[in-house]
């Protein structure tokens, strides 16, 4: 189910949410889109299958972005994202060179987490840590406690 209100001159909604599977509220999203481009959603998750997280991001969505996600065990996951083109000074990049144009490079945006999680019988725990990590991150920016015993 998909519902859209306040539109703008262009007839373009300006708040809109929509539900997950089989129109039911327990996985549901919402964005409200502001008049100088940027953007605010919030989703939620609930459910049995929900975990402990607490985490930051500063990255790249459809324009840089700040996220903060919020998971209680067995009750809910809460997303929340604000993402305007002023955040472009956070996102950190590196700088990489272009294949189609040699001698070129550009700034490829990275997204950054730090936060704690609990996943697969882990306390996950990230320090300022690559998103994609593609083996960039060093060993202290992502880690993980086991939760398990051993045997």
């Amino acid at each position: 189910m998909t519902m859209r209100l306040f539109r703008d001159a262009q007839g373009e909604p300006r708040l809109w949410s929509h539900t997950g599977h089989k129109s039911s509220l327990r996985n549901f999203r919402w964005w409200l889109h502001g008049p100088s481009g940027w953007c605010f959603n919030v989703e939620w998750v609930i459910g049995l299958r929900q975990t402990f997280m607490i985490l930051l991001k500063v990255g790249e969505n459809d324009l840089p972005a700040i996220s903060l996600y919020l998971g209680c065990p067995f009750l809910i996951t809460l997303y929340l994202t604000l993402e305007s083109k002023w955040f472009r000074p956070l996102v950190p990049t590196v700088r990489t060179k272009s294949y189609v144009r040699p001698g070129e490079y550009w700034d490829m945006p990275i997204t950054r987490q730090v936060g704690v999680k609990v996943f697969d019988g882990y306390l996950w725990i990230d320090l300022w840590a690559s998103k994609d990590d593609d083996g960039h991150n060093k060993k202290w920016q992502q880690f993980r406690i086991t939760l398990r015993p051993t045997r």
